[in-house]
């Protein structure tokens, strides 16, 4: 939600992390990589996430962490733990959604979550300085677990950027 500061750390991280992926990627026949904008209506993700193979969500997560903490957290059965900014009592997130594919049987094969500890959730539409400075650590987390992914289902080298070519937006 970009309404909340640091709560839109996932909308604010999607350019330079469309862009890494297209450089890494891009040209390879065998690969889908798809980046979907999950915004604040959780039901609209359903279909998505049921009808991926493997799914990675960026999102600012309540850890109880120093600010900026970037966390990597692989497994469903481990997320709800980490999962927990919630602006509203009404919201469908990532733990309900989770739940509902593998109860109808169409979770992902792998699931992660790459998370920010929120140093802000007033309202403001700009990320603070210090979780906007952890943009290309939060880029460089989704690429090593695509390059990981990639190389366990295909088994073969990828090549994925250096970090100095990723940049947070000015």
């Amino acid at each position: 939600n970009t309404l909340f500061s640091d709560e839109g750390v996932g909308m604010h991280v999607l350019p330079l992390l469309e862009e890494a992926l297209r450089a890494a990627y891009g040209n390879r026949k065998n690969l889908t990589v798809e980046v979907v904008e999950g915004g604040t209506d959780g039901l609209r993700l359903i279909v998505p996430v049921e009808d991926a193979e493997n799914l990675i969500v960026v999102d600012a997560v309540e850890a109880k962490k120093p600010f900026g903490t970037v966390l990597v957290i692989e497994g469903e059965e481990n997320i709800p733990v980490y999962y927990g900014v919630r602006l509203s009592a009404h919201e469908i997130g990532l733990p309900e959604i989770l739940f509902g594919a593998k109860i109808r049987g169409r979770l992902p094969k792998r699931v992660a979550l790459v998370g920010v500890q929120p140093a802000s959730l007033e309202v403001g539409l700009e990320l603070t300085d210090t979780v906007r400075a952890k943009l290309p650590e939060v880029v460089e987390a989704v690429l090593g677990l695509v390059d990981r992914w990639v190389r366990e289902e295909l088994g073969e080298e990828s090549a994925v950027r250096a970090k100095e070519d990723v940049r947070p937006p000015s």
